[in-house]
């Protein structure tokens, strides 16, 4: 995850990004050595194969998470967040610029070798995006861990609440605040998950790091909420210490940050930014023992 001007941007959409910008002059490069003149051509069809694999991607991943969608389905249509297949939108890509260039072979027979020079970076990108085993974008997922173990908190009925208490079951803490716009929008798919999967051990820790708790509870319970509501307790200046250094682990302080916890207490994944609905289930069929 990098953090640029406050704005949290994974390292899965900087990957694409790059394909997609390497691509681009790897195109214009070779069109211009093989003195082929139909770059802008090139660039068109380029561009048409990427928006197609998006959209392939982002269906396919949706039809793989149907009942994560089905409460919420305008989250579809929510391009910014995570949800997507990679190799669903690598083939979605590749049929178009096929079907392109068929429909096209009586006008103009584009050269294969430019085209394939062109999409290899996004051919990579994909493959390395869907076999990518590690979502612990900081690197520091003991010493986060070990913050979140320490920090002294309360849960929703007011008893202190130890997170290696809560060990054999898996766990997403969810960084936020009621002030948080996102975290408002994050806080119905954070519901929804919980009941869903409550079967399969699954248990929601909400984390307000920046409000008293009263404020936070006050604001959970109006809006449904029957997760775990968690705040740190602030009665001296060694907690507001831990607080920083969870913080600095994490590698950012806007929120929401979500941390999945398997069952055996590692830190899984960290992820800055609202959860697509099918974000926790694939943590969940990923890392839950």
């Amino acid at each position: 995850m990098l953090t640029m001007f406050g704005i949290n941007i994974s390292f899965d959409r900087l990957i694409f990004f790059a394909a997609f910008f390497s691509a681009t002059c790897l195109l214009r490069i070779v069109s211009r050595k093989s003195k082929h003149p139909s770059v802008y051509r090139y660039s068109a069809l380029l561009d048409e194969a990427a928006v197609c694999g998006l959209l392939v991607a982002r269906l396919g991943y949706v039809v793989g998470h149907m009942d994560a969608y089905r409460t919420h389905p305008y989250e579809v249509l929510f391009f910014w967040l995570p949800g997507f297949a990679p190799l669903y939108g690598l083939v979605g890509g590749l049929a178009w610029a096929l079907l392109r260039i068929w429909r096209g072979r009586k006008t103009h027979m584009p050269s294969l070798r430019v085209l394939a020079a062109a999409a290899l970076p996004l051919v990579i990108a994909s493959l390395y995006l869907s076999v990518q085993t590690s979502e612990n974008p900081t690197g520091k997922d003991s010493q986060i861990a070990d913050a979140l173990n320490s920090l002294p908190m309360t849960g929703t009925d007011g008893q202190p609440l130890f997170l290696k208490d809560l060990k054999g079951h898996s766990l997403v803490v969810n960084l936020w605040a009621s002030w948080c716009v996102p975290c408002r929008i994050e806080l119905p798919i954070l519901q929804d998950a919980s009941q869903r999967l409550q079967k399969s051990g699954l248990i929601v820790v909400g984390l307000d790091l920046y409000e008293v708790r009263s404020q936070a509870l006050a604001f959970a319970k109006a809006r449904g909420v029957t997760y775990v509501i968690a705040s740190p307790i602030l009665s001296s200046e060694t907690t507001r210490t831990q607080i920083d250094r969870l913080i600095n682990f994490i590698g950012s302080n806007v929120i929401p940050v979500s941390i999945f916890i398997d069952p055996s207490g590692k830190v899984r994944a960290v992820l800055p930014g609202i959860l697509s609905p099918g974000t926790i289930d694939d943590w969940l069929r990923r890392y839950a023992i």
